[in-house]
């Protein structure tokens, strides 16, 4: 599998991430796949971290290469389609909120003459 320098890397950057040491465990995880590009387990764990830290974008690309590696990686599947749910999830909540905004905004009784305007 992979080598030793990658696993202890790999290994630091887990212990960083549940110690609450964000940036340090991207920069462990980030140094295990430099040295072992095929550790599959070190990618999906990187997509985790910037999962959460807020970057969608680099977390799916982190999930790809652990399938790309390991096609049957169980976690990194599973993380790319939650990840993949919350984007839709998201884009429909702003397009539901963008009809409710653009209802509101449609004055009451378009079609209709005002009172004031209307003959005695």
């Amino acid at each position: 599998m992979g080598n030793g320098r990658s696993e202890t890397l790999h290994r630091m950057g887990l212990e960083a991430l549940e110690a609450g040491r964000m940036e340090e465990a991207v920069a462990r995880l980030r140094q295990a796949v430099s040295e072992d590009g095929e550790n599959s387990q070190a990618w999906n764990d990187l997509g985790v971290v910037m999962e959460a830290l807020g970057n969608p974008t680099p977390a799916v690309e982190c999930y790809k290469r652990a399938l790309e590696i390991s096609p049957l990686h169980r976690e990194a599947r599973s993380n790319l389609m939650n990840l993949e749910l919350q984007a839709i999830t998201r884009q429909r909540m702003r397009e539901e909120a963008a009809q409710m905004f653009r209802s509101r905004m449609t004055p009451a009784g378009v079609g209709l003459r005002s009172a004031r305007a209307m003959p005695a």
